[in-house]
């Protein structure tokens, strides 16, 4: 996945820029970066594992919601915003009080590795996630 790093934004700055924005934008201590669409085969398979994860809740009934990669995650520990492929998130959905359009409490991440993103995805970005209390 490409990306274009921009200006320095506060994360109230980012919130408003995001919340307007076209394209999806990541944030990471100030800096805030584009994202490129992804490849067919990225579509395809990020769209099969959420079908996939959207079936198993409803068979097993659960409390549990599966969310798709249009929506991001709040990581406080980071100060960062990010934007997975798909999530799951179970009891009550937490918000971001920084960002009410943000995640703060996904149990499940999901991310499909690229040779472009792979080293982040399974780097710096798991160990952002992994300093969510809930995953």
């Amino acid at each position: 996945m490409a990306e274009k790093k921009l200006d320095v934004f506060t994360i109230e700055e980012y919130v408003i820029f995001e919340d307007q924005s076209d394209v999806k934008n990541e944030y990471e201590h100030g800096k805030v970066t584009a994202m490129s669409g992804g490849t067919l085969n990225h579509g395809i398979i990020s769209n099969n594992t959420n079908t996939e994860l959207s079936n198993l809740v409803r068979e097993k009934k659960s409390n549990c919601v599966p969310i798709n990669g249009d929506v991001r995650i709040f990581i406080e520990k980071a100060e960062s915003f990010v934007y997975p492929d798909g999530m799951v998130i179970c009891g009550e959905i937490e918000t971001s009080q920084r960002d009410k359009n943000a995640v703060i409490n996904p149990m499940l991440i999901v991310e499909v590795l690229s040779k472009s993103t792979e080293s982040y995805d399974r780097g710096d970005k798991f160990h952002k996630y992994c300093s969510l209390p809930s995953f």
